[in-house]
Parts: structure tokens; C-alpha cells; sequence
């Protein structure tokens, strides 16, 4: 299953957020919701803290909504290979692709898991926009339009105060 989970409503909060026990109420004890640890997410493909750099690193936050796309063209994978498809991006040798190209942010591995800001969002909206109509007419597959249509909302969510994971969920049903 592959999902984009959105954040809505980011607003910063003052505490200093412990990664293993941010999700309890510091006063209270008591779990809450609606809470957010955004991270600077270093992994071995590196650190990408410019997909969002409206939002600080290792900062709490809290936020008002919450929306989950599962797209329905295969699974994350499959997706992320029609894309490459849709504007020739080369998922073999990735040093082929010039950065900042239709989708890049999404397609290049070393941004992975890395959550989007309103700045890239607003990029990925405009290659979305310029690649609508070849996505119309591209694969035979009809799913395939409908995930492309149905990602552009979800990064649409994120113009103005939102944050975007690609949350991939690799539990076997």
C-alpha cells in the first residue's frame, strides 16, 4: 500500500521535543494527538532538509488535519517507476537525471521518505500541471491517470501550511 499523508495546519510548539516520548503530554502524562516531530531525517542517501524549509529540524509541531492518499496505480514501486516513464527519468543511473527535473523530488532515491514543504510543493505542482495532458494519454492502464491526478491533490494540500510524507507501508496484509 502507498500512501501520501498530509499535515495540515502546522503550527510550531515552543517545548523541546524528546524523539522517543514527544507524543505524551509533558504536563499531563496522557497521550495526545495531532502531534508532529519533524525530523531532520539523516539517512545514508543523505539529508534533505530543503524539501521543507519553511519548517524547522527536530522541532515539534501541531497540527489540525491529517489526509491519507492511497493511490491506486500498483504499489509504491510500480508508481514510482510510470512516473520515471512519464518524463524519461532514468531510475538505473539516477546521475543521468538533471536535478530539479519534471518530478525529481519525487523520483530521486536520496530524497526517499523525506517530507515536502509549500516550496517543493509548489515546483511538483507546476510539473504536475505540465505533464497533465501526456499523463491523460499515457500507459493503458486508466489507474494510472487517476493516481497522477489524485498525487497532485495531495501535494496541492501542502501549498500554504502543509507537510507531505510519503508514508510506504510495508506490513503483508
Amino acid at each position: 500500500m502507498y500512501v501520501y499523508k498530509v499535515l495540515r495546519g502546522l503550527k510550531l510548539l515552543e517545548e523541546r521535543p524528546d524523539p522517543f516520548t514527544y507524543e505524551v503530554d509533558p504536563v499531563t502524562g496522557k497521550d495526545r494527538s495531532n502531534i508532529e516531530l519533524v525530523t531532520s531525517l539523516d539517512t545514508d542517501l543523505g539529508t534533505h532538509p530543503n524539501l521543507r524549509p519553511e519548517y524547522l529540524c527536530d522541532a515539534l509541531y501541531s497540527y489540525e488535519h491529517c489526509f491519507e492518499y492511497k493511490l491506486t496505480y500498483g504499489d509504491f514501486l510500480e508508481w514510482d517507476a510510470a512516473l520515471a516513464r512519464l518524463v524519461g527519468y532514468d531510475q538505473v543511473n539516477e546521475d543521468n537525471n538533471a536535478p530539479g527535473g519534471p518530478f525529481y523530488e519525487i523520483l530521486h532515491r536520496s530524497f526517499g521518505c523525506s517530507p515536502v514543504g509549500p516550496a517543493v510543493a509548489k515546483k511538483l505542482i507546476a510539473d504536475f500541471d505540465a505533464w497533465e495532458a501526456r499523463a491523460r494519454e499515457f500507459e493503458d492502464e486508466p489507474l494510472f491517470y487517476l493516481s497522477f491526478w489524485w498525487a497532485r491533490c495531495a501535494f496541492g494540500h501542502v501549498l500554504h501550511d502543509g507537510l507531505l510524507y510519503r508514508d510506504v507501508d510495508w506490513r503483508i496484509p
